[in-house]
């Protein structure tokens, strides 16, 4: 025995600027293509039909809709556009529609200059999750964007100058590579632990970089130095994330004498620094001295450790960030640039006059991972770190050419 099959009536509503219009009565033709897990789409064919207008001339209904505009005069634009909402229902029983697709225009007509029907496609409300793209012109990226240092402009990303409270004009941060990881952290959800934006080879883009200077202005060893800081602050340096395993990068300069980690290092605690430095007022010598001004742990129990400004530093075990805050101005007068406390299972280290930091209250960090870059204080280019159980000098371990 045959079955009589019969389409069911179909309905659709697409939210346009000036409400919401009713499709329907249009329809000449459709398809409802829905998938599981995935973005389905539908596509409507129907009627545009040629209207006449009070002073006699004629437009199509969908392609030249005429809307009032904000001085009162009448013009003519397309009724739809991408991204208008849309509800699609079928009904086969009287009275009981079933709604089978919602979601935002792909395609729709713009003009028509004959006679006939036009075409709409459209995707479902996954459209919105699966392809919405982080807007630049959006006013949290912008202030997202400022807080790491860059700001977006008209004639695209660029440095950002912070103001401090002496006024004086500063880069709050330009690593290309650190923006690049908060973005991939914060914006894209990525663990630490699946990054691995790896460091530049230290002493072979000093050397690139050295060349190349030589050869457009000549041995102007001031101006280089002021060169070579600036693209180490634009290109960024050190491993950011915890992904790729434990990679250490170390290069030898003409004296014989080897970058990164010292091999001299004690195996509690890992180095500090980027660059080998030379210790400079230990406990119990000069400033750090228990009693008089400075009767704390921060400043008694410390090291200074003498190294250029702008050098990577890093946590010296694993642990956890707090009290980060502190600002700098660099220049000669005293600053304690940015510090931060690492709490770890059986101590507490304290850093002191950084440029900048990379690390929030909260995070946890794990030994050799990047914190930021070192600064100056009271003139002097050098990390000061101190720490509440035993003598960071000999925690840290022994660096050439370092007091015993």
């Amino acid at each position: 025995m045959k079955r009589l099959v019969y389409s069911p009536q179909i309905n659709a509503w697409v939210k346009t600027d000036t409400g919401v219009f009713d499709l329907s009565p249009y329809i000449t033709g459709y398809s409802v293509n829905r998938k599981v897990n995935s973005v389905s789409s539908a596509e409507l064919t129907f009627r545009n039909p040629k209207v006449t207008n009070s002073d006699g001339s004629s437009r199509y209904l969908f392609t030249e809709f005429e809307t009032k505009e904000s001085n009162g005069s009448m013009s003519y634009r397309p009724m739809f556009h991408p991204m208008d909402p849309i509800i699609i229902t079928l009904t086969r029983l009287k009275g009981h529609p079933v709604q089978v697709f919602t979601g935002y225009c792909d395609s729709s007509p713009y003009v028509q200059l004959f006679p006939g029907t036009a075409r709409l496609t459209a995707s479902c409300t996954l459209k919105r999750l699966m392809y919405t793209y982080w807007d630049p012109g959006l006013a949290f990226v912008t202030t997202y964007l400022s807080k790491l240092g860059w700001m977006p402009t008209a004639q695209g990303l660029t440095v950002n100058a912070g103001v401090e409270g002496n006024g004086e004009a500063t880069l709050n941060d330009s690593s290309i590579s650190y923006l690049l990881y908060r973005i991939l952290m914060d914006i894209g959800g990525w663990d630490h632990n699946d990054i691995f934006i790896q460091e530049l080879p230290d002493k072979q883009i000093s050397a690139a970089v050295t060349a190349l200077y030589k050869d457009l202005t000549g041995d102007a060893k001031a101006s280089f130095k002021t060169f070579s800081d600036f693209l180490d602050q634009i290109i960024g340096y050190g491993n950011l994330g915890g992904g790729g395993g434990t990679t250490t990068t170390s290069a030898t300069d003409s004296s014989g004498t080897t970058g990164g980690n010292p091999s001299g290092q004690a195996a509690a605690v890992g180095y500090p620094l980027g660059a080998k430095g030379t210790f400079a007022g230990g406990p119990g010598q000069g400033t750090h001295t228990w009693g008089g001004t400075f009767n704390n742990w921060q400043s008694c129990n410390a090291v200074d450790i003498l190294v250029p400004n702008g050098t990577s530093v890093f946590a010296v075990d694993d642990g956890t960030i707090t009290r980060v805050g502190g600002s700098y101005s660099g220049g000669a007068a005293r600053t304690d640039g940015f510090t931060c406390h690492l709490k770890t299972k059986d101590n507490e280290w304290f850093y002191q006059h950084n440029t900048r930091l990379i690390v929030t209250d909260g995070q946890k960090v794990k030994k050799g991972d990047p914190m930021g870059l070192s600064g100056s204080g009271n003139g002097v280019p050098h990390l000061h770190i101190a720490c509440t159980t035993g003598n960071p000098v000999k925690l840290i371990g022994n660096i050439p050419g370092a007091p015993s």
